[in-house]
């Protein structure tokens, strides 16, 4: 593909790289590249990262990348945790839109969404209504709490004790 089409934008191929094998052979037809979301494997795209950054070396002048995407997880686990294998992957651009469908961590108890908001003030801000929400700014997250966190997750959350805890009140 990139040899046939002078100045092509790299194309990726996502959602078809079902089997490990999946990136060298699109690498090998011409593609740049594919995402990584931490549900096609965490191990998984370290592989991917680590096969492209080899294939860099091999042909600096190839545009190759590896982006990234989880478009519905939400905080306070999957959304901390996919944020911190993106960063560990130096992948900066991500495609992520679920904080435009949920409410942040409305859902939440009061018990979790406060030690959250507390432990993660770079990446939340209290909305209007109260409860926390990622702070997107110009299309970007600050990072330093989650990179600091054990695989993103500060503070360690104990879910049936807070949800019993909620329930007896």
């Amino acid at each position: 593909m990139h040899h046939l089409w002078k100045d092509a934008p790299p194309v990726i191929i996502d959602e078809s790289d079902s089997e490990v094998e999946s990136l060298p052979q699109a690498l090998d037809l011409g593609y740049a590249g594919t995402s990584h979301k931490n549900c096609k494997g965490v191990f998984k795209g370290i592989a991917n990262a680590c096969l492209l950054a080899k294939r860099r070396r091999e042909n600096p002048s190839r545009n190759l990348l590896l982006s990234g995407e989880d478009l519905c997880n939400i905080a306070p686990w999957a959304l901390l945790q996919d944020l911190a294998v993106q960063a560990t992957l130096g992948i900066e651009s991500v495609e992520r839109n679920g904080h435009h469908y949920f409410a942040g961590l409305s859902v939440f108890p009061e018990a979790i969404r406060e030690p959250v908001l507390a432990a993660h003030t770079d990446c939340f801000v209290r909305s209007e209504r109260g409860w926390p929400r990622l702070d997107v700014r110009d299309g970007r997250l600050k990072l330093g709490s989650v990179n600091r966190a054990p695989f993103g997750l500060t503070p360690e959350i104990t879910v049936t004790s807070h949800f019993q805890q909620n329930d007896q009140s």
